[in-house]
């Protein structure tokens, strides 16, 4: 899966860095298809014949676990590390590669401390206290089980969030993100169409399909967490959600990982062309 952190900033490079996750087991599932589908991506993609972006792929090297207060804690650092969040390592951390790296990319050009006021009390059009993201987009990937087909997430939610995790919890009166000003509802900002599009092209076998519910369990709960700490550092929200299917045989892992790295070759062209379209405009 090769190292866990950029080696640089990826402005300065014709290649692009994203993470990958998956989830681990729960409820009655013994083997969670979005992780095994995870950890099996390639960690370079060479671009498609009509790309020009080749793609360095980090996937976490162990699943989240199906657990709301694990992915509110564990998630946010791996977006946008500071020293307080190096501070509070994941348990096992030390098994991750390049996880001081990671922690400590932004460290040198970003204050150590970041306050937990609405966009850190920045106007939208205000691009002065924004905090510059570990990973040039970042894909979480999540199993559906019962589903034939694959979906692309295009927005998360706040709220609504009563059935129980692996730790019997829910999130019922839960007034973290509300304490916050966060909005009910958080969308992607990658070119959702244009990147369906492609990924249609790229997956032409397979229904592949864009979504705008992605559940109100762990999937939804670590998009919207995803797309939240984007928000409230004022920096655009290139993040989308992978529902694949349950099945783990090794013909359906086979094409979920074509599926995976499909949509991942789709964005890296979607957010080349965005790029390409700015520096003509």
């Amino acid at each position: 899966m090769g190292e866990y952190a950029p080696s640089a900033p990826s402005n300065t490079r014709k290649e692009v860095d994203v993470l990958v996750t998956g989830f681990d087991v729960f409820l009655d599932h013994n083997a969670n298809s979005s992780w095994l589908i995870a950890k099996s991506l390639s960690s370079e993609l060479l671009p498609s014949p009509s790309g020009s972006t080749r793609i360095n792929v980090h996937v976490r090297p162990r699943p989240l676990r199906v657990s709301y207060q694990y992915v509110r804690e564990q998630l946010p650092p791996l977006l946008f590390p500071t020293n307080e969040d190096a501070r509070k390592p994941d348990e096992g951390q030390s098994e991750l590669h390049g996880v001081d790296s990671i922690l400590n990319l932004r460290a040198a050009s970003q204050s150590s401390s970041f306050e937990a006021n609405p966009r850190n009390q920045a106007n939208e059009d205000d691009t002065s206290n924004k905090q510059s993201p570990n990973f040039d987009f970042v894909v979480l990937i999540g199993m559906a089980a019962g589903r034939r087909y694959y979906t692309m997430e295009t927005r998360g939610r706040r709220d609504g969030y009563i059935m129980p995790d692996v730790d019997g919890h829910r999130l019922i009166g839960d007034t973290y993100w509300n304490s916050l000003g966060a909005p009910e509802i958080l969308e992607t900002e990658l070119d959702a169409g244009d990147v369906w599009r492609r990924w249609k092209e790229e997956c032409m076998d397979e229904d592949v399909r864009p979504s705008n519910d992605a559940g109100r369990y762990l999937c939804d709960f670590s998009f919207y967490t995803a797309l939240v700490e984007h928000w409230r550092r004022n920096s655009r929200r290139p993040v989308t959600f992978l529902h694949v299917p349950g099945e783990t045989t090794e013909e359906h892992l086979k094409r979920g990982k074509k599926v995976a790295e499909g949509l991942v070759r789709a964005i890296a062209e979607s957010e080349a062309g965005r790029t390409e379209r700015k520096t003509c405009v």
